[in-house]
């Protein structure tokens, strides 16, 4: 079914935000929003409908690093590129590293899984799920 629906600008701006926060494209966002909501209501079936463990890796993949710990990365990292960085910020800023290699690993772990569940190579599936690497301020 196509359902075409009038959103009011502050809505889509904020279903484009966190579409982008999470590295997904806003329908993606918008259908599994949908899907969550109604799996969890007192419908028996729903058609099209994810599994448990679908949906469980799906949550994972769409878990995201918040941006305020990109921005204090990015802080960092253009004091790492000037030179310009403390030992104490030098730590912070691999604390920082470490945290997001880990939200991603999970998330290619949990994208590598599905994928195998539904039998499609990881790259057509993260295609389908508009997954793609976090664009960046040429700037920083």
């Amino acid at each position: 079914m196509t359902l075409v629906l009038n959103l009011e600008p502050e809505l889509e701006t904020a279903i484009q935000a966190e579409a982008h926060r999470k590295g997904v494209n806003e329908a993606d966002l918008v259908l599994t929003t949908l899907r969550n909501r109604f799996r969890d209501s007192n419908v028996d079936s729903l058609p099209g409908s994810l599994s448990k463990t679908e949906s469980d890796l799906l949550v994972r993949i769409n878990s995201a690093v918040p941006e305020t710990v990109w921005n204090e990365y990015d802080i960092l990292n253009a004091k790492r590129k000037s030179e310009t960085l403390s030992e104490v910020e030098q730590k912070r800023l691999i604390e920082l590293s470490d945290e997001i290699d880990e939200v991603h690993f999970d998330r290619i772990a949990a994208a590598s899984d599905l994928a195998e569940l539904r039998s499609v190579p990881l790259k057509q599936l993260m295609q389908e799920l508009g997954i793609r690497p976090r664009s960046r301020d040429a700037s920083k």
